[in-house]
């Protein structure tokens, strides 16, 4: 589903080899976090994306949530589990309910430390994101 869908509104978004479900469950018991299924279902499809003109990856490979969590200040991501970036200006996550990343995604901005919830589940977010009709 996420290869077609996405291709149709990118041409120029770049897949690589899908996960494992045991691999996901790994990263979920490194971040201590249970992924959206959404999230699930992009990882069993690609294991993250990228832009084929600059290489910039739209969604970060499974094996950097971790890594990448804990760049961001400590208090944003009690409440934030990250899974991609827009350079260092602005990062793409789910709120954390009941220790569950939640399928809305949210925007952060780290040099201002605002937040912006857009009650989209990721498959809206990345169509419109990797289409150029998401306005950040």
């Amino acid at each position: 589903m996420w290869k077609k869908v996405i291709s149709e509104v990118n041409p120029q978004v770049e897949f690589f080899p899908p996960v494992t479900v045991e691999q996901i469950d790994w990263a979920e018991e490194g971040v201590s976090m249970r992924l959206p299924f959404s999230l699930r279902s992009l990882y069993l499809e690609t294991n993250g994306l990228s832009n084929k003109r600059d290489r910039d990856f739209l969604t970060w490979r499974l094996e950097l949530l971790g890594e990448r969590n804990a760049q961001f200040d400590e208090d944003c991501v009690r409440h934030i589990f990250f899974f991609a970036h827009a350079g260092d200006e602005i990062a793409f996550g789910f709120p954390i309910e009941k220790n569950c990343a939640v399928d809305r995604v949210t925007v952060y901005y780290p040099k201002t430390g605002e937040l912006v919830h857009t009650d989209l589940p990721l498959a809206q977010f990345m169509v419109a994101y990797v289409g150029g009709d998401f306005e950040i």
